[in-house]
């Protein structure tokens, strides 16, 4: 069953997540609150509605999403989850310790661009070519017949034919 989303219920609703995700963390940035698990997990479900509406077609947070750079950068999330700790921490603290707050600031957004060009660079070096590897030598091959549980129906599916020798050998 597919159920219509309309686009302004969609627009709405991922705006007041968004407004509620904003406003937790400016509330938490003027308290001088750490980010704990208590304000993360309540963001979580604002976070989640912005992301439904990002499923709806046309919507401001669709396009948003698929914008080519924000596609670029999911590509390269998982190396820049690995390697934004060591450019930020180990550069940043080397460069900032000791700075005027506007320097460090202009040093964090430098350090996170930074890391983002190193995840990029991990990504088309390392992770693409890693991903074909394991999709040559791991792909599932067709079996002769296999049975879809799902829906109870057998799906017959062409295999090359086995081949075998009937030499013994010698």
């Amino acid at each position: 069953m597919t159920t219509k989303v309309d686009p302004a219920r969609a627009m709405v609703a991922g705006s007041a997540a968004l407004a509620v995700i904003v406003v937790a963390y400016a509330y938490c940035n003027t308290m001088r609150l750490p980010l704990s698990g208590s304000i993360t997990t309540c963001v979580a479900g604002a976070f989640g509605i912005v992301m439904g509406a990002s499923a709806v077609n046309g919507q401001m947070f669709s396009r948003v999403l698929s914008n080519r750079w924000m596609v670029y950068g999911g590509e390269a999330s998982y190396s820049l989850y690995l390697l934004h700790y060591w450019v930020m921490h180990n550069l940043g603290h080397r460069f900032a310790d000791n700075q005027p707050l506007v320097i460090r600031i202009v040093l964090f957004v430098i350090l996170m661009l930074v890391a983002v060009a190193v995840a990029r660079i991990s990504y088309l070096v390392y992770e693409r070519p890693m991903i074909r590897v394991v999709r040559r030598f791991f792909s599932i091959r067709p079996r002769a017949e296999r049975r879809d549980e799902s829906i109870g129906e057998g799906i017959n599916v062409e295999a090359p034919p086995a081949s075998v020798s009937l030499n013994s050998g010698s």
